[in-house]
């Protein structure tokens, strides 16, 4: 038990190119994964339960890819070679359903370091979770175009950010 640490995979150049996405549209450009082998593929993140440990850190980091490739998310590190793009997760935010528990001690979170690079941690609180206690959470994150020096304003692009809402479970 300890540290949970969970990457976010966005195949950030096709959802950054998507006109007005969908939720659907959106998750299904998206992959998580933790150090345990603990996978959601594809459209699968909203109903996946991730692990969390009473007073550990939760760290979240986010990476472009290409291509997601299904077979061999696993171990946290195992997505393909990241592209130009970035991932820089904004806020996690606590989004209650049902009788979801605040795991954290705020219910807004926000990254820190390279602006184009945020992660975020947090400990889980010490008191007040039990086992098996869902927290339903929005991520909130932004894909960063390549960094270009270009003349042609056609090269330079703004950035772009996007919501999904996967799950934690106290263990």
């Amino acid at each position: 038990m300890g540290k949970t640490r969970l990457t976010f995979a966005v195949e950030g150049e096709q959802l950054y190119n998507a006109v007005n996405p969908t939720e659907t549209e959106i998750l299904s450009f998206c992959a998580m994964s933790d150090e345990n082998g603990v996978k959601a593929l594809r459209g699968d993140i909203k109903s996946k339960l991730f692990d969390a440990f009473i007073n550990n850190d939760v760290r979240w980091e986010g990476i472009s890819v290409d291509d997601i490739d299904i077979q061999t998310i696993g171990s946290g590190d195992s997505f393909p070679i990241e592209n130009d793009f970035s991932i820089s997760i904004d806020f996690i935010i606590f989004y209650p359903v049902g009788d979801d528990k605040n795991f954290f001690d705020k219910i807004f979170i926000e990254g820190k370091g390279n602006p184009r690079r945020k992660r975020v941690t947090a400990k889980v609180k010490s008191s007040g979770l039990s086992a098996n206690d869902e927290y339903t959470y929005l991520i909130i994150f932004t894909i960063h175009p390549p960094m270009a020096f270009s003349l042609d304003p056609n090269l330079v692009g703004g950035s772009k950010s996007f919501g999904i809402d996967p799950k934690l479970q106290i263990q």
